[in-house]
């Protein structure tokens, strides 16, 4: 039998040993529970009882209170011990009670305060291989190569420099990398900028040549191309590629996820994902799959949040999941399946603490988030 149901045949002995009517068989498992409680060891918490006399104060008032409403009629030596165990077994389930809500609920707040929000961290991988860790690289020049000087700024920046001419026939390619709760921003050669998103790469020539500006993308990036109407700005993701002379948009395309998005802020882009290009205008969303590409009018504003530093949820809980994971590097464990038809709606800064970002959700669903380590457990 399971606890609750040893709880309340034990209260029933206890009733049949005052009415007199226990069996012996009865009495032979009271007796051998009782042993077993009575040789016991139980762990008091010190906010409950500072040491065990005043824990044994406790339960003998504990255990005189259920005597005196009792008011046994029979001999006290014969109720002593039933109505002992009765009271000590009521007792010592309100402390273990106690003293694991309280355990629960100190550990849960250690675990939020160990999920920290994403912040600015990234590799730079050098067209050597050698691989300089940005965030814990001094502010200033972090290399130079082929004429160009590359700098880091505290606030999360790395900007290409021109340092004289290049030198080479061949380009120089490198990659910067944000890992899972990371971002970063990258100034180009040409002076575009790339933001990149949490567990997304970008590589890139150290100088554009030949007419053209090409970058391979892998993740969650927004740019803000330089305008040049001479050397059109190519987007290498995966199964598409955008060209584009000077605009603002964001592109979506990480490797587990089965849609690419791209999406257009201002300006004008083509996307190739086929034998025809799709050309956008400012505030469409294209969406590349192995259906094909198809193209509608977005919210913008939610397409790119996270680069403006908040989340804007219009979408089902496992997406919204997905982008908590990635950028507070947490994994996410379903004992539930959620249902994807349904969307939820919410706008919250990305600097928050991940307890208030849960509860959140919470209000909004019927599900529960439960917070071990870096794992949340996602529950009815």
């Amino acid at each position: 039998m399971d606890a609750n149901q040893e709880k309340t045949y034990l209260a029933e002995l206890a009733h049949k040993i005052k009415k007199g009517t226990i069996t012996p068989e009865e009495m032979a498992y009271f007796d051998a529970w009782y042993e077993q409680q009575r040789q016991g060891v139980l762990h008091i918490d010190s906010t409950f009882a500072k040491n065990r006399t005043v824990l044994k104060k406790r339960m003998l008032k504990g255990i005189e209170k259920q005597i005196a409403k009792e008011q046994p009629r029979t001999p006290i030596q014969r109720l002593w011990k039933p109505i002992a165990a009765v009271a000590a077994l009521i007792l010592a389930t309100l402390l273990f009670t106690h003293i694991f809500q309280q355990f629960r609920q100190r550990q849960e707040a250690a675990d939020i305060a160990a999920i920290q929000p994403g912040s600015n961290s990234a590799t730079l991988t050098l067209a050597d291989g050698t691989q300089i860790n940005l965030s814990e690289s001094a502010d200033g020049t972090v290399a130079q190569a082929n004429g160009v000087r590359i700098l880091k700024t505290a606030d999360g920046q790395l900007i290409y420099e021109a340092d004289g001419a290049a030198t080479g026939s061949r380009n120089e390619y490198h990659t910067v990398e944000a890992p899972v709760g990371g971002k970063w921003l990258v100034i180009l050669p040409d002076k575009s900028k790339a933001w990149l998103n949490a567990s997304s790469r970008i590589s890139y020539p150290t100088a554009f040549r030949g007419g053209q500006r090409e970058v391979k993308i892998e993740g969650e990036v927004f740019f803000d191309v330089t305008p040049d109407k001479h050397a059109p700005f190519i987007v290498q993701s995966k199964g598409q590629q955008i060209r584009v002379l000077g605009t603002q948009f964001n592109v979506e395309a990480y490797p587990e996820e089965r849609d690419v998005k791209t999406t257009l802020i201002e300006g004008s882009v083509a996307i190739q994902a086929g034998k025809k290009p799709m050309l956008l205008v400012p505030g469409e969303q294209a969406v590349v799959n192995e259906q094909g590409i198809t193209k509608s009018v977005v919210d913008t504003e939610a397409a790119i949040a996270w680069k403006n530093g908040y989340f804007k949820f219009n979408e089902n809980i496992e997406s919204i999941l997905t982008k908590i994971a990635r950028w507070y590097d947490v994994d996410i464990v379903y004992t539930v399946k959620p249902d994807v038809q349904s969307t939820f709606s919410g706008k919250i800064s990305r600097s928050r603490d991940i307890g208030s970002l849960l509860k959140m959700l919470e209000y909004d669903s019927n599900l529960h988030f439960k917070i071990e380590g870096r794992r949340i457990i996602v529950s009815k």
